[in-house]
């Protein structure tokens, strides 16, 4: 954990470095200024670096807003649900997916994420979001990397603005290598917005 970000607007992000083995960091500042607990950050990034240590994994699954076609979504462990949080001892951290959830079928009373919250009457989907989540994918019809929440989610919107400013980043970095097929320092990124959705660096 550092005192103050060495990424801009980063709350904290995972890596690997040239041995292969991965690390991450967790911003206070930033954290404070966004308003979450920096186990809850903590736990978020250390799932993911657990799920994606090389920072090269897609799952083939439905665009969420054209079910129809294919997109390659992001091995992200907790931002669909990352407004959910829990108690370990006391101590709280965020909520986390499961293996189902990256499959193309709901199964009977299987369960996508760790808490099963119902929202509506429905619990999560398979590549679905809950509120203050979000989902990125990568578009072959558009080439670039995107993500998506609710229409009208303050809370998911504000979390994607803050890692829309991160330029070294592991998303950012992961979209410079899948875009320009090297290495390199990320530009800024196209955003557009239509139904909640927005092009921003992985």
């Amino acid at each position: 954990m550092w005192d103050k970000t060495d990424v801009a607007g980063a709350l904290g992000y995972h890596d690997r470095n040239n041995a292969g083995i991965p690390f991450g960091f967790v911003f206070l500042d930033i954290i404070e200024k966004f308003g979450e607990g920096w186990t809850v950050t903590l736990s978020h990034e250390a799932m993911e670096a657990i799920l994606d240590p090389e920072v090269n994994l897609l799952v083939q699954g439905p665009h969420p807003e054209d079910p129809a076609r294919d997109v390659f979504h992001w091995y992200e462990a907790s931002d669909a649900v990352q407004a959910e949080t829990y108690e370990i001892d006391g101590v709280e951290v965020s909520n986390f997916l499961l293996p189902l959830y990256f499959t193309s079928g709901e199964e009977h009373a299987g369960r996508n994420d760790f808490l099963g919250r119902a929202y509506n009457g429905q619990t999560l989907k398979s590549f679905g979001v809950n509120p203050g989540g979000y989902i990125g994918f990568y578009d072959p019809a558009t080439g670039e990397h995107e993500t998506f929440l609710m229409k009208g989610d303050v809370v998911a919107a504000k979390r994607l603005e803050f890692k829309k400013m991160a330029k070294e980043a592991r998303r950012a970095m992961r979209h410079t290598m899948m875009h320009n097929g090297k290495a390199g320092q990320p530009g800024n990124p196209r955003v557009s917005r239509s139904a909640g959705q927005m092009n921003v660096p992985r």
